[in-house]
């Protein structure tokens, strides 16, 4: 899990490779998925999700050995 700036909480779905968001008025929404759009690649297996200074995403993926950065357009 991670929270942002403006204090929406995103929620990762570990089996298959997707991150909700949840807002601040308790509404949810996809923010990411591995299978759709743009992003077509494996996100399974998120251990952890922190935002950095820079204000990005940052995801942890020990299976691929490799910790992969969301820009605000949401691409990785």
């Amino acid at each position: 899990m991670a929270v942002d700036a403006g204090g929406e909480l995103l929620i990762a779905e570990r089996l298959v490779g997707r991150i909700r968001r949840v807002t601040t008025a308790g509404e949810m929404a996809v923010y990411l998925d591995a299978g759709v759009g743009e992003i077509r690649t494996n996100l399974a297996g998120i251990s952890d999700m922190r935002y950095g200074p820079d204000g990005r995403l940052y995801l942890a993926e020990p299976a691929g050995f490799r910790v992969r950065r969301i820009n605000a357009g949401r691409e990785l």
